[in-house]
């Protein structure tokens, strides 16, 4: 997924809240599973490895934080928007992305050919 920065002045309810608050966890559970990926592989110094322990209690940290955050802004939403319904939606819209990119590309590639 691209990471898309997100201006404070864009938030403008709960909902937008919980979308943040769920890209937040998705991005620290992807930053988590990054760093125990490289500690399994065994490719940092021991005193580097020592620090991405630290990192990653810390990360596991934040991800309670958030979740617990989230789970208090969804409480204040209708029900039917939820954790699922907004990654459901992000995938929507990556893939939407993703084909107008594969267009974009073969609409190049076909006014080159030509």
């Amino acid at each position: 997924m691209d990471h898309t920065y997100v201006d404070e002045k864009n938030l403008k309810s709960l909902e937008d809240l919980a979308v943040v608050l769920v890209t937040g966890i998705l991005t620290l559970q992807t930053l988590h599973n990054l760093q125990v990926k490289a500690i399994d592989l065994g490719i940092m110094p021991d005193e580097m490895a020592t620090r991405t322990n630290t990192i990653l209690w810390d990360l596991r940290r934040l991800m309670k934080l958030y979740l617990e955050q989230t789970e208090n802004v969804l409480e204040l939403v209708p029900d039917d928007f939820n954790a699922e319904a907004i990654i459901n939606g992000l995938k929507k819209r990556e893939l939407t992305k993703a084909r107008q990119m594969i267009r974009k590309k073969n609409a190049k590639d076909n006014t080159t050919d030509a």
